[in-house]
């Protein structure tokens, strides 16, 4: 958890760095919503608290966030991100795909905690239950993360609704 992240939000602000705010309002989402509410405690002992509004986007936030942390190509209605250039047996590559996808859904989707961070999925932190598809699909998948990551990193200022000049320059 990210327990300096609401005094991150604090400095940010007081050095009117704005490019930041969307990364520290990241981190703050990741917060327990206790966190949110009543502050956390600094190295000094003294409170880090929101303010009202912050709280309010951060709650709001949190909703679309969860709405976005899941990849296009773990969603059943997502075709899978092969192609031609597969060069395993017909099926191989494609059962692979459908095991990970439902060791994803049941570990980590119905898990609490997991939901919120369309950042936290990784490419090599994938678990493949038995094997895992060829390398070029891998790469396939990479790229296809990748894409889904750069698309939310450009939202975050929606997501957080805040204003930030040349965000997605």
């Amino acid at each position: 958890q990210h327990k300096d992240a609401i005094e991150a939000l604090h400095l940010i602000r007081l050095v009117g760095e704005d490019s930041m705010l969307p990364v520290a309002m990241l981190l703050c989402s990741q917060l327990p919503v206790s966190d949110l509410l009543r502050g956390t405690k600094r190295s000094d002992g003294t409170s880090e608290r929101l303010e009202v509004e912050d709280v309010e986007r951060l709650m709001c936030a949190r909703g679309r966030l969860a709405g976005m942390d899941i990849p296009p190509f773990l969603r059943d209605s997502e075709p899978l991100p092969y192609g031609a250039w597969c060069k395993t047996p017909a099926g191989r590559c494609t059962q692979e795909w459908l095991k990970m996808k439902a060791h994803y859904v049941e570990r980590y989707l119905l898990s609490p905690g997991w939901r919120g961070n369309p950042f936290r999925l990784q490419v090599n932190g994938l678990v493949w239950p038995k094997g895992r598809p060829c390398d070029d699909c891998m790469r396939c998948l990479g790229d296809c993360l990748e894409r889904h990551h750069k698309i939310v990193w450009s939202k975050l200022p929606e997501i957080f609704e805040i204003s930030i000049k040349g965000w997605n320059e």
